[in-house]
């Protein structure tokens, strides 16, 4: 029997282990949060591998991505390397929860982490369970773009894009 189970992935992958167990379909839309101290936008797992995601949401205005992922070994390059990607990229945070633990023939390694607007890591767990708490100051992302000579957001060539059919 399969339980069904609503999920907010904007890219689902063609196989996999998940949709044995669960009912899962592909969203299109991706929520993003207006809080009293800025705009915070929700990414799951596999939606953290497209660029285009994380792109959308700094454009909607996100200071803050969070990333709720159940990356599994041998995947931490990929982790590590798109996770910083997306922030610098994007000149956000990036709040990244990662599962941790063995689960049947998974094992999940963490690494969560809170990274900054130019792709440091603030805090960052290592393969146990742990709380990070961080106080960031979400200007920064503004700082940011307005400090940087790679304004990535300002200077994309829409009209390229336009043609190319990637955006409208």
């Amino acid at each position: 029997m399969k339980t069904s189970l609503i999920i907010p992935f904007t890219q689902f992958p063609k196989s996999s282990a998940i949709k044995t167990c669960w009912q899962v379909t592909a969203g299109n839309e991706g929520p993003l949060f207006t809080m009293e101290d800025g705009k915070i936008a929700l990414m799951m797992t596999f939606d953290a591998g497209f660029p285009e995601m994380s792109r959308i949401y700094a454009l909607n205005g996100a200071e803050m991505i969070v990333v709720l992922s159940a990356h599994v070994v041998p995947y931490q390059i990929y982790h590590k390397i798109m996770m910083r990607a997306r922030a610098l990229e994007n000149q956000l945070f990036l709040a990244v929860v990662n599962k941790v633990g063995l689960e049947e023939q998974s094992v999940y390694f963490g690494e969560s982490a809170i990274i900054s607007p130019y792709g440091d890591y603030l805090n960052k767990t290592d393969h146990q369970e742990k709380v990070i708490i961080e106080s960031i100051d979400l200007s920064l992302v503004y700082k940011t773009r307005e400090s940087l000579s790679m304004k990535y957001l300002e200077n994309r060539n829409v009209n390229y894009f336009k043609k190319s059919r990637l955006c409208k």
